[in-house]
């Protein structure tokens, strides 16, 4: 009879430890996808940042760009209107 009671006891404590390994490894599943979900979210946030500074970037750069053009336009435009009127520069 001895033996029927340690074996049960053997039975109960595996049981036991079975669930805690199932327990621990649910906790650590939900844990690793929650911290998943937090990177992607802050991967998202950074991506969506640089975006708006790309954006926001381009248009200084068109501004830019606006602005040497029309600069040169003018320069050209008193070029010839000097070349035409015979004027001294």
């Amino acid at each position: 009879m001895p033996e029927l009671k340690f074996i049960k006891r053997l039975l109960v404590t595996g049981i036991v430890i079975a669930l805690c390994n199932i327990g621990v490894t649910t906790y650590g599943i939900i844990r690793n996808g929650y911290m998943s979900a937090i990177t992607a979210k802050q991967l998202h946030s950074y991506v969506e940042h640089q975006a708006d500074s790309l954006r926001g970037n381009w248009f200084d750069w068109q501004q830019e760009d606006l602005a040497r053009s029309r600069r040169f336009a003018e320069l050209e435009v008193a070029k010839q209107l000097r070349q035409l009127t015979g004027g001294t520069k």
